[in-house]
């Protein structure tokens, strides 16, 4: 499948734009068939010795080379054509070795370039591929997963012109996915959590930096909040510490959402309190001449805060009246009562 790309991609090439807008410099290198009437394509593969990377040339390398003894493959060129791949060390995938890499594979007269698969390295070289030779060289990569990537390449004012993604997944595919969750279920705000030099082998330096930086591209475009939080500025506190301050009651919702007894969120209201009716005050009087001819054996019926209707005996005339003392009187009467 690789090599049937390469075809496609410099057939195309042959079609496209001098970026560099001036006179095409002879190179008879650039050409396939030389003048002996030797036919070679020359590929070069621009990947990090690194094994810790996913894409690395001990990794691609034989793949390629298993790839070219396929009977599709080996039917899809004619006989008289040859194939010669060449290794570039990216080193760490480190993009300023990536473009010396890359202007060493052009000063050998390289017709197609694979890789670099980090994205940092790869934007760097894929920048200068349409101002190599006359019409650029074409550059094919599993990489290219940020936003930046996806944009229009149709011409030589598109930033990455010369590149084509082969990749089957990139960082926009996994943003929209989250977001049709979240359309599904309602949630209308989530919290990224980002590690930012984690996950280093798939797409180089700051790989979840990049992530994080396509979900918020495109969160935005749909409205939908969201709160970063960057787990190395984490202020010395632990993770629990650091969630109880990011996450806290924000993300929980009050409302039912049903989606068809799949992912059923209920939760609980608090029961609104009734408001408690005042209670009587008692009376205190001055003197027993203004107490009210209440009789002793008369009854009232009342109603207490949860609304039960009870009976209760008012107060004789007889009782005495509560009668309010001095303050100097009421401690003495305390300290009586303590001591007696």
């Amino acid at each position: 499948m690789g090599v049937l790309l390469i075809i496609f991609v410099l057939v195309c090439s042959g079609y496209a734009q001098n970026c560099r807008e001036e006179e095409p410099r002879e190179r008879k290198c650039e050409n396939v068939c030389s003048d002996d009437g030797i036919c070679k394509i020359r590929a070069a593969l621009l990947l990090p010795k690194n094994t810790t990377f996913d894409a690395s040339l001990p990794v691609v390398e034989p793949v390629f080379e298993l790839a070219m003894q396929h009977d599709v493959v080996r039917n899809a060129f004619p006989p008289w054509v040859q194939f010669e791949w060449r290794r570039y060390d990216v080193s760490d995938c480190d993009a300023a070795y990536a473009v010396i890499t890359a202007i060493d594979a052009y000063n050998d007269c390289s017709h197609v370039f694979f890789g670099p698969s980090c994205d940092f390295a790869l934007a760097s070289v894929a920048r200068i591929t349409k101002f190599l030779g006359n019409t650029g060289i074409p550059l094919v990569t599993t990489g290219g997963l940020t936003f930046d990537f996806v944009q229009p390449k149709q011409n030589c004012h598109h930033e990455y012109y010369m590149m084509v993604r082969s990749g089957p997944l990139g960082f926009k595919d996994m943003a929209y996915f989250i977001i049709d969750i979240m359309r599904h279920y309602d949630w209308r705000q989530l919290l990224l959590i980002n590690e930012p030099e984690a996950q280093v082998h798939v797409a180089g330096k700051s790989t979840c930096l990049l992530m994080m930086k396509t979900f918020a591209n495109y969160l935005k475009k749909e409205d939908i909040i969201y709160t970063p939080w960057d787990t190395t500025s984490d202020g010395g506190l632990n993770y629990t510490e650091n969630l109880k301050f990011y996450l806290g009651y924000k993300y929980t919702k009050s409302s039912t959402i049903d989606d068809g007894g799949v992912g059923r969120w209920n939760w609980p209201r608090r029961r609104p309190m009734s408001t408690p009716k005042p209670r009587p005050v008692p009376l205190m009087l001055n003197t027993a001449s203004q107490a009210p001819n209440v009789d002793a054996n008369a009854e009232a019926t009342s109603t207490d805060d949860f609304g039960h209707g009870s009976r209760r005996r008012l107060m004789p005339t007889s009782m005495p009246i509560p009668v309010p003392v001095k303050t100097a009187d009421a401690n003495q009467a305390r300290r009586t009562n303590e001591c007696c």
